[in-house]
């Protein structure tokens, strides 16, 4: 019986602290507003390069960490005012504005400017 409520004892103790962990735990700040707020202002470019299946590659290089940018990603970042836009019409109007102001940047692509391939329908920063 002993043995019966020191096991009963520790199963106790480990779920208290899984759900304390859990309870406590912050969630990751997903930006998705901001591919969201990208497609509508450029929804040709969007459905012409399918971003629906590219999704964040827009703006980040690869999948293993969304710190790694592309030059355009890198601009963006560079350019916003403030980090980690959450869901607002406030921060919608400055990440439209942010675009804008990215748009007259010199793009990777020789002669053009990041506003110059999305107006030619293209994609601002080849996807890898």
């Amino acid at each position: 019986m002993r043995k019966f409520c020191s096991w009963t004892m520790v199963a106790c103790g480990l779920l208290m602290a899984g759900l304390l962990v859990t309870a406590t735990a912050q969630q990751a700040q997903a930006r998705l507003p901001y591919l969201a707020w990208w497609t509508a202002t450029y929804p040709d470019v969007a459905k012409k390069n399918d971003v629906k299946t590219l999704k964040c590659n827009v703006c980040h290089v690869g999948t293993a960490s969304k710190k790694n940018r592309n030059e355009y990603g890198k601009a963006i970042a560079k350019a916003l005012p403030k980090k980690n836009l959450k869901k607002t019409d406030e921060n919608k109007e400055i990440f439209e504005t942010t675009l804008k102001t990215v748009a007259g940047q010199k793009s990777a692509t020789e002669g053009k400017t990041f506003g110059d391939l999305l107006d030619a329908g293209e994609l601002p920063s080849p996807v890898k």
